[in-house]
């Protein structure tokens, strides 16, 4: 298991040693870098909201009436 797992514990973590071929040090190879997570993030969240169900009951509309405090008091228990 550990072994299938090298590769996301580096996913994101960008290397500042400019002697790794490929390791993005200028400012417009980090911004890149940065970005693709955000943006992805922002893609899923998408395409969840698009494709969730619509709801299939009919809306309920609540009715607000005007409540008195007698209504939240306990009733007596007659016999």
């Amino acid at each position: 298991m550990a072994s299938s797992l090298q590769g996301a514990m580096s996913a994101g973590i960008i290397k500042a040693n400019p002697s790794v071929p490929g390791a993005p040090t200028m400012p417009e190879q980090i911004f890149p870098a940065l970005a693709w997570p955000v943006v992805a993030v922002l893609a899923v969240h998408a395409l969840g909201q698009w494709s969730y169900p619509a709801p299939k009951a009919p809306r309920r509309y609540a009715e607000l009436t005007v409540r008195r405090i007698r209504d939240f008091l306990p009733r007596r228990v007659e016999p």
